[in-house]
Order: C-alpha cells, then structure tokens, then sequence
C-alpha cells in the first residue's frame, strides 16, 4: 500500500501545482492585457487633446465648474453660460 499511497500525494502534488501555475499565470496575462488596453486609451486621448488644441489654438481643458466656464444646464437640456 505504500507505494500506491505515495504516488496518489506526488499526483495530487502535481496537480495542485499545475493549476496553481496555470492560475497565476492567466492573471498575469489578463493583467498585463489591461494595461495595454488602458495605455492605448490613454495615448488616444492624449492625441485627441493635442489634436483639438492646435486647432482651437489654445490647450483643451477638463471640467466646465471654473467662473464663466460653460456647462450643460439639465433642466434645460442645452448648455449655459455660468458666472
């Protein structure tokens, strides 16, 4: 019985340890694919920004909130001149 028992735990051991390493390393992979996928959104937004300033002549600003800024008016459904 000792050698049937002792090869059922190496199997086991195998096992777990392949799946372990499996495991590990699809998150790994869908990590990094997240990354890239964040990097190429934020490179694309980065060229849109740059895109719209040189033609508008001056940088492109996030947030409407600032005195005098224009932001949508909800109640109007259009936007309104604040301030």
């Amino acid at each position: 019985w000792v050698p049937i028992v002792a090869a059922f735990i190496a199997a086991l051991t195998a096992s777990v340890g392949y799946f372990l390493t499996q495991r590990v390393s699809t998150i790994q992979a869908r990590r990094q694919t997240y990354a890239s996928a964040l990097l190429a959104v934020e490179s694309y937004k980065q060229r849109v920004r740059l895109f719209w300033s040189d033609r508008v002549g001056r940088p492109i600003r996030r947030g409407g909130d600032r005195e005098g800024a224009v932001v949508a008016d909800p109640s109007r459904g259009r936007r309104a001149a604040t301030g």
